[in-house]
């Protein structure tokens, strides 16, 4: 995906009819696909696109999650069994 995309997406989501609760837990589920597959997505950037503000800490524990899943999917991929030290180093 893109930048535009990305813009799309947030445009989408911050002129959406939903209750704010709503919004934020759909923007968050998008953002933490994005981190997964971009490590240098902006989490927080794209939030507040969304129109959702969300505490610094909980973009940092979506930062660790798309880390771990990225990790995990090295691991699978790869069976070689150094590929779990990258795992060790996340947990």
């Amino acid at each position: 995906m893109t930048k535009k995309d990305f813009q799309k997406i947030a445009k989408i989501l911050k002129t959406t009819d939903l209750a704010a609760h709503q919004r934020a837990s759909l923007a968050v589920s998008f953002a933490s696909v994005c981190k997964e597959d971009n490590p240098r997505f902006d989490v927080q950037r794209f939030l507040t696109a969304c129109g959702v503000e969300t505490p610094k800490a909980e973009v940092k524990v979506l930062d660790e999650e798309a880390k771990f899943i990225r990790a995990t999917r090295e691991v699978l991929a790869n069976p070689d069994p150094d590929a779990f030290k990258g795992v060790s180093k996340i947990l």
